[in-house]
């Protein structure tokens, strides 16, 4: 037998996912919010975690934010000097993401600072990986438009692929997790030369 959401393609609710190691990506948006200066244009990928980096971000001055998370743009109240960049785009009622051209187009247009980037697996082979396909090219144009990659992931994406490949890891300039990532896990990642910050 296999737990469902296991499975390559299983995309769990939102709500679901919002209620999932909460403290661990609190802690995990704290760390990335250390890493961005007053100033900093960035992209927030959407996602449970995104979020949590979000409300870490409230009190930065001079900020460019750009996402396609309409919890995101809709629920944080940023400094009066930062400015919110919603791409534009196709929602996806289930999860409140706007995809499809004009996203695409949107984020291909671009170049920021850092790029937040969040996954719905992890695996040393696979890469980054996520369960459906509609975000897949999205996720790629946010790598692309960053001097900066910060990959962003609780210790349960780790050792896992999910149906869509996003990027492999050489692609992603640093990691942040939590410390329930395994001792074999972080130890591969290291010798692989991904900079990590345990949280």
């Amino acid at each position: 037998a296999e737990a469902i959401t296991t499975r390559t393609a299983y995309e769990q609710l939102y709500l679901d996912k919002a209620t999932m190691h909460v403290e661990e990506k609190r802690r995990i948006a704290r760390a990335a919010a250390e890493l961005v200066e007053n100033g900093d244009s960035v992209i927030l990928d959407s996602g449970t975690t995104t979020i949590e980096i979000a409300k870490q971000l409230t009190s930065h001055t001079k900020l460019t934010i750009i996402t396609n998370d309409l919890h995101i743009a809709s629920t944080v109240a940023f400094h009066p000097t930062t400015q919110v960049m919603v791409t534009g785009g196709i929602k996806r009622e289930d999860v409140n993401v706007l995809v499809g051209n004009i996203t695409e187009n949107f984020f291909n247009a671009i170049r920021v600072d850092k790029t937040f980037l969040s996954a719905d697996a992890v695996d040393l082979n696979f890469g980054v990986s996520n369960t459906t396909f509609v975000e897949q090219n999205v996720k790629r144009l946010m790598i692309k438009a960053a001097k900066e990659v910060i990959l962003v992931a609780d210790h349960s994406k780790f050792g896992n692929t999910a149906l869509a490949q996003v990027c492999a890891l050489h692609e992603v300039d640093r990691i942040i997790t939590d410390s329930g990532l395994s001792l074999e896990m972080r130890e591969d990642l290291e010798r692989m030369g991904l900079p990590l910050i345990i949280v």
